[in-house]
């Protein structure tokens, strides 16, 4: 008698997001950045071997005629999973299914990497002067120790905990080899056989979020286009899952015999 269309309804109108949401998102994926080489005159014709930006050639190709300086060519950024989970008040499926809509898009927003854990929490048991040793043997960590001081953990211990992603992308580095070399941290050779012995330092990634590579220097105008682009494929979504079931409740009405 489809006294239950409705309760059905709620289920399919709770699969989808609001407008709101959707900004919050692209505020989210794609934050402002001060690109060094977003204020660069652009390359000569001869140059060869630049990688491409990220949503950077499509864009570059509608302004042949415009004296543009070189877009950003995208940085590596961490999403943490379940704050984004809170703020938007969606599931985790939908959101990766909304950042792989902009990855598939035809101007190529964004890059949509492995999930990874984006923050480092590294705790040396021997203080300041071990972390300032360790900090000669990795240059990404000398970097973090430049932006941010080391906390005094008791004991004569000290720790320091940072974002991974945004470290490595800053310093030029490839996310797998910032986390390998924070690791090999734990071990260093012994003098006179040269093995692997436990230094005592502690090296943990903790908060599994999204992973991506987007332009930072997009205009007011190109934010409103992707936000305006997953709103409409959300509400493509509801109203053809609104389709579906009507078309179900039709088929069982149609064989159904009044009780």
């Amino acid at each position: 008698q489809g006294q239950d269309l409705q309760e059905l309804r709620r289920h399919v109108y709770a699969d989808t997001a609001d407008f709101l949401a959707v900004k919050k998102l692209v505020q989210c994926a794609f934050p402002p950045c001060t690109c060094a080489q977003a204020q660069q005159p652009p390359e000569k014709d001869g140059a060869r071997g630049q990688k491409t930006p990220v949503a950077g050639s499509l864009r570059d190709a509608e302004q042949p005629n415009s004296q543009h300086a070189a877009r950003c060519p995208g940085h590596q950024r961490a999403l943490p999973v379940q704050p984004l989970v809170q703020a938007l008040d969606m599931p985790e499926e939908a959101i990766e299914t909304l950042l792989c809509y902009l990855e598939l898009h035809p101007r190529r927003w964004l890059e949509l990497l492995a999930p990874t854990f984006a923050r480092c929490h590294l705790r040396c048991p021997g203080g300041a002067p071990q972390l300032l040793a360790l900090a000669h043997r990795c240059p990404l960590l000398a970097v973090c120790l430049a932006q941010q001081p080391p906390e005094s953990t008791g004991g004569g211990g000290c720790s320091v905990e940072f974002d991974v992603v945004k470290l490595a992308d800053s310093a030029g580095w490839k996310l797998a080899s910032a986390q390998r070399a924070l690791r090999q941290l734990q071990w260093e050779p012994e003098p006179t056989t040269g093995a692997r012995r436990d230094t005592g330092v502690l090296v943990e990634f903790r908060e599994l979020a999204f992973c991506l590579r987007s332009p930072g220097d997009l205009t007011a105008h190109e934010r409103d286009q992707i936000c305006d682009f997953l709103y409409g494929h959300i509400q493509a979504r509801e109203r053809e899952a609104l389709a579906g079931l009507r078309r179900t409740f039709q088929a069982f009405h149609s064989v159904a015999f009044p009780s």
